[in-house]
């Protein structure tokens, strides 16, 4: 196996500390933004059901993600979080 050149695409932590390692950039910005819409979502939803359509959005943004179709993910993710902003919540990311 060929070790991977420094341009490739990878945002790398050393498994031997305990790390992940992501191949694909749009694998940790999947990850982080699903985390982030997660956490969002417990807290917001029970006072504001209006947001549970986000949900299932969501849902299969994590479905993707789990069979490896991160940028599918992502973009899934991305509209979630859009969707949400357009309701007028400050869902705080850096994306879209």
């Amino acid at each position: 196996m060929e070790p991977k050149s420094a341009t490739s695409y990878q945002t790398f932590r050393p498994s031997s500390t305990g790390g992940t390692v992501f191949e694909d950039p749009s694998m940790l910005q999947s990850r982080t933004l699903l985390e982030s819409l997660n956490r969002f979502l417990q807290v917001t939803v029970p006072q504001k059901p209006r947001l549970v359509g986000v949900i299932p959005v969501v849902r299969e943004a994590v479905r993707l993600y789990r069979a490896g179709q991160y940028p599918a993910s992502l973009k899934l993710a991305e509209n979630a979080a859009k969707v949400i902003k357009h309701l007028g919540e400050p869902f705080p990311d850096s994306h879209g």
